[in-house]
């Protein structure tokens, strides 16, 4: 999926964060809202997601991430956890910083690097052992809280 645009994995993240708050399928306007776009706008991302096999949608045009779709959200999530815990848990940084600067990170960060900062964290954290094995590079994916 090396082929996506941060935008679209945007709209990714934007679908799988609503479909957990209610029901799987996801209204465009909704996530138009989520991430202050046009409804146009989001719904053209939509076609080009659902092109790509990433989301499908109902009869009543609404989305829902397919399994490849909430996979790779659910991945964003976890990267997102790893550099947000390293930057403000290690590092110190405010909430808001932490936030705005995992976010910028997690589209670009390698998986090298990624697994480095998940074992520090783990290091870091004495109630969480680590047994130097990498979520993210044995594809065992699981979404939990930034904080």
């Amino acid at each position: 999926m090396s082929d996506l645009t941060i935008s679209m994995q945007h709209y990714i993240k934007a679908v799988y964060e609503l479909s957990c708050a209610g029901s799987n399928y996801v209204r465009i306007i909704d996530v138009a809202d989520e991430l202050g776009v046009s409804k146009a706008s989001a719904s053209l991302a939509m076609s080009r997601l659902n092109e790509m096999g990433l989301v499908c949608r109902n009869e009543f045009r609404q989305v829902m991430l397919t399994p490849e779709g909430e996979t790779f959200a659910v991945r964003m999530l976890d990267k997102f956890a790893v550099i947000y815990r390293f930057l403000h848990n290690v590092l110190g940084l405010g909430e808001e910083t932490a936030t705005a600067d995992a976010c910028a990170m997690e589209h670009v960060i390698s998986v090298e690097t990624l697994c480095a900062l998940c074992r520090f964290n783990s290091r870091k954290q004495k109630e969480h052992r680590c047994e130097g094995k990498c979520s993210v590079r044995a594809q065992k994916f699981s979404a939990y809280s930034k904080r």
